[in-house]
Formats: C-alpha cells, structure tokens, sequence
C-alpha cells in the first residue's frame, strides 16, 4: 500500500527505520516506492548519521565523488550504490564498536601515524576486500572493522594494515591451555602478532566480548583495548621523530602494591571519558598487571596526547607529548606550569582514587629538564 503514503512519510517514517539490507529489498521490488526513493543521496544520509552517531565524523569518510557522471568509474563494474551499501552494512552492523575508533584515530593522528584525514573506504578496497556480504564475516566484528582502515596507517614505515594468516585458524575450541608454542597467532597489525578468543556468553555479534591475547602472553578483554595498548606502548613518536612532537615520560612514582588506594585505581571501571586499558598476564589468575589510563587526545580538537601508566606492585609513570614550557621552575606542583594541560588532567583522575599528592607532588620527575 506504498503508494497511499504520502512520499515524505514513506522516506522519512518508513524507509529510515529499515536496515540496509531490509530497503535494499524494498529498492529492487519497486521503482516507485523504491528506486525514486532510496538513492545514493538517501544512502549518505544514513552513512553521516551514523558516523555522526559514532563520533566519527571527519575521522572516517566514503568517496562521494567515484563513480559519478565526469569521474572514473569503479572497479570490477561495482555501482556506486552497491559500493554505499556495503559501507552502510559494516557500519549499521558494527554499531557501537564502531565508537572506540574515534578516540583511537584522534590519538593516531597526533603521533601522525596518518598523513591526513579523514580516511575514505575507497571503493576499490571494498571491491578487493567485500566482493560479497559473506566476506565481511570471515572475521570477528570488532577485526573487520579496524581492517577497514588499517591499512591508510602506518609506523615508521611499517603498515598497520591487519592481516591474517590464511593457512592458520584460530583455536576452535577457545581454550587457553598449554604454552604459548603450542598456540597460533593468526592475526598481526604491524608488527603485533594476536590471537582472539571467542567469548562464550553472548551471542550478540554486536557485543564486543572476544578476549584478544598477544604473542607476548597477555590478555585483553576487547580488542579495541588491545589496540589502544599498542598505539600507546608501541606505535608512539620516539625522538628524533621529524614533524612529530615525542611522547616524554614526565614523571614516575612508586605503585604500592599494599595501599588500597592504587588498588582502587587499578580497580575503578572508569574515570569519566577518559580510556581506561587494562593488560592481563596469561597464568597469573585474571587481575590487571597493567593499566593505561589515557587522559587526553582522544577527545576532539584536542592537540596532545598525555596518559598514565601502572603497573602492578611497580611504578606509575605520566607520559605527554606536550612540549615542555620553558623559564619556569622545575617543580611540578609550581603552578604546573611546566606541563600545565598533563597535569591538570592527570590530577584530576589522580585526585578520585587521592593519590594526586603522592603522584604529582611527590613523584620524580624524569624528563631532560627535570633536573
């Protein structure tokens, strides 16, 4: 009864509460109710809603210009509206994981691990890479989604393109058992090698729940906290490091491992919107060993990057790639003047567990002009 609708009705009350694949249908049955209607400019608003849902705006973009009368067509004969379609279908089908990226890519962008963004799917890697729906589940969710833009990164030369081992499987059974010669590690982003873990307990492909366990024997419950660990630990700008500001460790203090207090920091699920990545260590019962606590960059319009690290029964270390303010005295609790937006984000994490005064006024600096 499509056509006893009045059209604004049918857009924007019908259509825009179907899933790509449900108006895809409607699109093929109908050139009234469905081809007039569910073009390319109805696919871009779904994609910038959910981009714009995803915080991903100006992070993440399609081609809109391939495939369009004057331009070049695509490749292998792909129509640009299969090409929006099946972006549409990995981000509607992604949902939430699709938000952690936001965070991740700010933070790559100012250690430059990219040369500019927005990064575009291109048609041409969908061709190559999603000839059809059932490839983009030939991996997790959470993997086939950073695939999509992995390869638009890259560290010193290296891709952080993920890829995976063909001629290997993952563990079917998920069981962790036996040392690490006896495992697989499938999967490598640039030169990380992991595996993943299917989680047991939910059946929702939106979930994500899938432990992620490196080569190097710790664990991760996600792997988007895998990935952040890696961005932080090991794809940072290390001096001399060109164009890049470099991540300085700032200060250290120890971690008691018998005060409650860095108890509740390792402990705490979150400290506002800041990203909190927790490192398990294979063997050793399921508590965190390290924890990465990133206070800025990964929110938008900001310019540095700054997290803490802990370690248990070890150290808590503040790292920043902000430069250093010059003609100022050395002591951090001066005013923090010498690393004024670090510091005031790490004091106020720091101050919810009340370890601000033994971290930030009481900790060693260790910076070159800390001395």
């Amino acid at each position: 009864m499509a056509h006893v609708v009045p059209y604004e009705v049918w857009r924007d009350q019908v259509l825009s509460n179907l899933d790509v694949c449900d108006f895809s249908r409607v699109r093929s049955s109908s050139r009234a109710s469905g081809t007039s209607v569910i073009g390319c400019d109805f696919i871009f608003r779904r994609i910038d809603a959910l981009l714009r849902r995803y915080g991903l705006s100006g992070l993440i973009d399609v081609d809109r210009h391939g495939g369009t009368a004057g331009a070049a067509p695509l490749p292998g004969g792909l129509s640009r509206i299969d090409y929006l379609c099946r972006v549409l279908y990995l981000l509607e089908r992604g949902g939430r994981l699709w938000a952690w990226l936001g965070g991740f890519l700010r933070v790559a962008a100012i250690y430059r691990l990219t040369p500019a963004m927005p990064l575009v799917i291109s048609a041409e890697w969908v061709q190559q890479h999603w000839p059809t729906r059932a490839a983009v589940h030939q991996l997790p969710l959470a993997l086939a989604i950073y695939k999509t833009i992995g390869h638009l990164l890259s560290y010193e030369g290296d891709s952080l393109a993920l890829t995976t081992d063909e001629q290997t499987n993952e563990n079917e059974a998920g069981e962790d058992d036996g040392d690490d010669e006896n495992h697989i590690y499938p999967h490598k982003v640039g030169k990380v090698r992991f595996r993943v873990m299917a989680a047991e307990h939910t059946d929702d492909p939106a979930v994500e729940e899938d432990d992620v366990h490196s080569a190097d024997r710790y664990r991760y419950e996600r792997f988007s906290a895998f990935m952040m660990d890696n961005l932080l630990v090991y794809w940072w700008p290390r001096p001399p490091c060109g164009p890049r500001q470099p991540s300085t460790l700032v200060l250290e203090a120890p971690a008691r491992s018998g005060d409650a207090r860095y108890g509740a920091f390792m402990a705490t699920d979150a400290f506002g919107d800041c990203v909190v990545v927790d490192m398990r260590q294979r063997g050793w019962g399921v508590g965190v060993v390290v924890r990465q606590v990133l206070l800025c960059g990964h929110r938008a319009d900001e310019a540095i990057v700054a997290h803490l690290t802990v370690r248990r029964g070890g150290k808590i270390s503040l790292f920043t790639t902000e430069r250093r303010v010059h003609g100022v005295g050395g002591d951090l609790s001066a005013g923090d003047e010498c690393y004024p937006i670090t510091v005031r984000h790490a004091r106020d994490v720091l101050r919810r567990v009340r370890l601000e005064r033994e971290v930030i006024d009481q900790g060693t600096r260790v910076d070159d002009d800390g001395e």
